[in-house]
């Protein structure tokens, strides 16, 4: 074994990480089952779960996924809305080459089996559903942005409308003393 190690190239560094990060959940999960004291572990260790996370985050750049888009629909393919990971077909995937597909799987983020797509453990189901809800939350603040804009844009337009029949009304009842005034 150790001579193996010793001819380790950078092109098997995403395997070994992958094979620590196995490790690594293995024994967490171990862990979590035998302390039943333990609730909510992957949510209450912000280590772990920062480690996962930064380890996935990794992943993802690696295997070339960058866009918000992509990375959005993939998320969305990978866990459904109550945080529970999917077994998708293949060809649903057809947003994300196969390159990236093979460079995922290899970095142990989804196993690829009979032609289904899925995340390789229940603990990078936390890690996806967080980064769901954060998307969420960032579109929702969006959302509320620009209906503050709209709403500002329109008082701006009544106001500028009532400021310019005031105006009108000023205009016309000036002209009409001046009238009145000219008749007398």
């Amino acid at each position: 074994e150790i001579e193996k190690a010793k001819n380790i190239t950078d092109k098997d560094v995403p395997c070994v990480s992958a094979f620590v990060l196995s490790l690594l959940l293995t024994s967490l999960n171990e862990k979590v089952q035998r302390t039943a004291q333990i609730e909510n572990f992957e949510k209450n260790d912000d280590f772990f779960f920062g480690l996962i996370n930064q380890y996935y985050e990794s992943s993802l750049n690696q295997s070339g996924i960058t866009s918000n888009e992509e990375r959005d629909l993939l998320e969305d393919m990978l866990v459904d809305d109550n945080g529970v990971r999917k077994r998708m077909p293949k060809k649903s995937f057809s947003f994300i080459s196969e390159d990236k597909i093979n460079q995922l799987a290899r970095n142990r983020i989804i196993n690829v089996i009979n032609d289904y797509i899925e995340l390789t453990h229940d603990k990078l189901v936390f890690v996806v559903t967080e980064h769901r809800k954060e998307r969420r939350l960032q579109l929702e603040l969006e959302n509320k942005k620009l209906e503050i804009v709209a709403n500002n844009q329109r008082r701006q337009k009544h106001n500028l409308l009532a400021t310019g029949g005031i105006t009108i009304s000023f205009i016309m009842s000036y002209l009409f003393l001046k009238f009145v005034a000219y008749d007398e």
